[in-house]
């Protein structure tokens, strides 16, 4: 009597032949707010420790999203060592510098997160999307901060 497929898949002499490793590294993300909101929501994502996310250090005393092209050093450094740049936008902000950060990013992944969509209006909601949908590879619209983390961790942050 012969041993199955499935015995001999499982037997000693083919153990050799699996993979040893996990079948994915944890990619390194930049994490750039585009408006207000979504720079209070990085800094808490940014608190819970991602080790291999940075995200773009902003302060709240800056006036936004002028703050924004005022660090295009730190932001360009981050995107340099990402391998897939995020960009967090609230439902209805303007997200004008999308464009600009998108050809900073050329050559990796860039994924927009639109925030709060449930609760904005339509209209405020489409020009958020028409921002960032031409850039993205991926446009998710989150609900809330643990949607984020999650998808951050999806991602392999």
């Amino acid at each position: 009597m012969s041993l199955s497929e499935s015995a001999r898949a499982t037997s000693a002499a083919e153990a050799r032949f699996r993979l040893q490793a996990p079948n994915a590294r944890p990619r390194r993300l930049a994490v750039i707010p585009m408006d207000e909101q979504a720079r209070a929501l990085a800094v808490g994502l940014a608190a819970q420790g991602f080790a291999h996310t940075s995200f773009v250090a902003l302060s709240e005393s800056e006036e936004w999203p002028a703050h924004l092209t005022g660090r295009t050093r730190a932001v360009l450094e981050a995107i340099e060592a990402a391998q897939t740049v995020v960009l967090l936008a609230t439902a209805g902000a303007e997200a004008a510098l999308a464009g600009t950060l998108a050809e900073a990013a050329r050559g990796r992944t860039l994924i927009g997160l639109i925030l709060d969509s449930e609760g904005a209006a339509p209209e405020a909601l489409e020009r958020s999307l028409a921002a960032l949908r031409p850039h993205a590879a991926m446009l998710v619209l989150a609900e809330g901060r643990d949607y984020v983390a999650a998808m951050l961790e999806a991602l392999r942050a």
